[in-house]
């Protein structure tokens, strides 16, 4: 059954792959780093984005709506494959196009996203790890205002963690991180965003994202994943399962800590000022 978070749904949903160091490596996407050029594959920079969801009714895999605030839904095909939660800060954004390419990205509000990834599944593009069918990705029904989009506003102040539940015990399944800690942020990451959809090309397992979004009739509207942080070692090892309770959090650190973070998500209510929380349980599709 869809979820009712059907918010997004006029938005185009892109992601950065391997934003944070050594992300893909830990995740086990290293055939993804072997196909890429050697100018690629040298130094610390992300190596690609992909699409999640084009916003358009037409017979491609990527027109199924994913996002769900409240649930997973694996399919059981799909069971026996290592499916890891991947949480990041997603920045909803208005675009603006110059003829046919993109011309500025202009963020306006952030929030937490679960780039839910199939990770020993042999694909074609990297988009077929994320948006299996509806609830397959996750995003906050909250989200909070941008002040300015640079060093000194007010993301400069949070950071972004992730847990799971399972059989009632809460446990830490990424690293405490700052999100301004991405290797690229602010206008060098928007700067970068624009560059890459107007030039990438159909290459290993990246697609062309400007030709998709010609194909979605150029959507104005998008939801911008800024890349995945990385694991505890029980967030490296350990898969979903049905019953599971994939939970990320962002939360200001002027305001809370992450023991306080805790002993919060032992509670039911709805997450305070300065706080998104994207709560979603796992089930298979049988």
């Amino acid at each position: 059954m869809q979820d009712k978070m059907n918010k997004f749904q006029e938005f185009l949903v892109l992601g950065i792959a391997n934003n944070t160091a050594g992300h893909m490596k830990q995740a086990g996407e290293d055939v993804i780093l072997d196909s890429l050029d050697e100018n690629k594959k040298r130094g610390e920079m992300p190596k690609g984005i992909f699409s999640l969801y084009l916003p358009v009714k037409k017979e491609h895999y990527l027109c199924t709506y994913p996002v769900s605030s409240t649930k997973i839904e694996i399919l059981h095909e799909d069971e026996k494959y290592n499916i890891q939660t991947e949480p990041e800060l997603a920045l909803i954004c208005e675009i603006e196009y110059a003829e046919t390419q993109v011309k500025r990205i202009v963020p306006k509000r952030f929030t937490a996203f679960n780039d839910v990834s199939i990770r020993n599944k042999e694909v074609k593009h990297i988009a077929e790890k994320k948006n299996w069918g509806p609830n397959s990705t996750g995003v906050a029904e909250k989200s909070i205002e941008i002040d300015r989009f640079e060093s000194g506003g007010n993301l400069d102040s949070f950071k972004l963690v992730s847990f799971l539940i399972r059989e009632e015990e809460l446990i830490q399944y990424s690293i405490d991180s700052w999100v301004n800690s991405y290797l690229i942020f602010y206008q060098e990451m928007l700067d970068w965003v624009v560059e890459t959809i107007n030039t990438q090309k159909n290459s290993g397992f990246f697609d062309n994202v400007l030709n998709q979004m010609k194909y979605s009739n150029f959507p104005t509207k998008l939801v911008l994943a800024v890349g995945g942080t990385n694991y505890t070692d029980y967030g490296e090892e350990n898969f979903l399962k049905e019953g599971d309770e994939a939970i990320v959090v962002l939360y200001d650190s002027n305001k809370y800590n992450i023991s306080v973070i805790e002993v919060f998500l032992g509670r039911s209510g709805a997450p305070k000022d300065g706080m998104v929380i994207l709560r979603q349980k796992v089930n298979i599709i049988k």
